[in-house]
């Protein structure tokens, strides 16, 4: 459960852990707070004229973008 005051979330979205996923949950935590990364991994796009995402690179950054969206607009206590 998350808790909200005046429409502000008090306690970050976490990621849940799977497992064994802690130590890159941690990472992906970290990285998400870094500011210049998070912009960094926002401001990419794919490649012009891309239509299919075959590059690892892209899936990667891709997914990526969306672990971050998820951690700054989620409504719940952690992601799944």
């Amino acid at each position: 459960v998350v808790v909200v005051q005046g429409g502000a979330r008090l306690h970050p979205v976490g990621l849940k852990n799977l497992g064994a996923t802690c130590y890159l949950n941690s990472l992906l935590q970290s990285l998400y707070h870094n500011l210049i990364f998070r912009r960094a991994v926002y401001s990419w796009s794919p490649p012009a004229g891309t239509t299919d995402l075959n590059r690892d690179e892209d899936r990667v950054l891709l997914e990526l973008q969306n672990i971050f969206a998820d951690l700054q607009e989620g409504k719940a206590a952690y992601i799944d």
